[in-house]
C-alpha cells in the first residue's frame, strides 16, 4: 500500500508540473533582488537565495556599476554562486 502511495504522490506532482520547467537558485552575499530576468546585488555580508523561475534565455545580473549575463541553456535547475567564496559541487543528472 505504501508503495502505490509513494507512486501515486509522484505521478501526481509530475502532472502538477506540466512541462519542465525552469529554475535559477542565486546565492549571494548581500541583497538581492529579482524581477524576471533581471537581478540587482547590493554586496554585503549576509547570505541570501533567490529562486528566478522561468527566467527565458539568459538572467542579468547588475552590481556595482557593471551588467553580467548568464546564460540558461534550457529547462533545469541551476545554481548561480555569487559569493566571492566558493562551494563545492558536482554535477547531477
Amino acid at each position: 500500500m505504501k508503495k502505490y502511495l509513494s507512486i501515486l504522490s509522484a505521478a501526481i506532482i509530475l502532472a502538477s508540473c506540466g512541462g519542465k520547467p525552469t529554475k535559477v537558485i542565486i546565492m549571494a552575499s548581500g541583497d538581492v533582488k529579482a524581477e524576471n530576468h533581471i537581478v540587482t546585488l547590493e554586496p554585503g555580508t549576509t547570505h541570501n537565495e533567490v529562486i528566478v523561475s522561468d527566467p527565458g534565455e539568459y538572467v542579468t545580473v547588475k552590481s556595482e556599476g557593471k551588467d553580467q549575463n548568464f546564460t540558461v541553456p534550457g529547462p533545469g535547475v541551476y545554481i548561480l554562486n555569487l559569493k566571492k567564496d566558493t562551494i563545492s559541487g558536482s554535477f547531477q543528472n
